[in-house]
């Protein structure tokens, strides 16, 4: 027996119907890669509620490196790293970016990666 469509508001108001059934079953890879083809920009991150995206800027930045030297380490695909590089390159100002990277560069870099 079929579940029957449950029915979903999105902020726009607009309902769309879809069943549990029907949503792709794949890895998390290809998963993160379908993310990335739909984004836009950072989208709303309850960590950070406040108008003042700076942590969020500094924390995708650190998960971002974080990740590229976990996965680099296991030799395995880095594409879901991705995720984290287009979240801070849309939020952190491009000066600080490159200061970081610098810092990052010269063994100074003041973050935990």
């Amino acid at each position: 027996m079929k579940a029957p469509p449950a029915s979903r508001t999105c902020r726009c108001g607009k309902e769309s119907a879809f069943r549990r059934e029907e949503m792709p079953a794949g890895s998390m890879a290809e998963d993160i890669k379908a993310k990335l083809e739909q984004y836009r920009t950072a989208p709303f991150d309850a960590r950070f509620p406040n108008q003042n995206q700076t942590r969020n800027c500094w924390s995708n930045y650190l998960d971002y490196h974080r990740c590229q030297k976990a996965l680099d380490a296991k030799g395995v695909d880095t594409t879901p790293c991705e995720w984290y590089r287009r979240v801070y390159k849309s939020l952190c100002p491009i000066s600080w970016v490159e200061k970081w990277d610098g810092q990052r560069e010269d063994g100074t870099f003041p973050g935990k990666i």
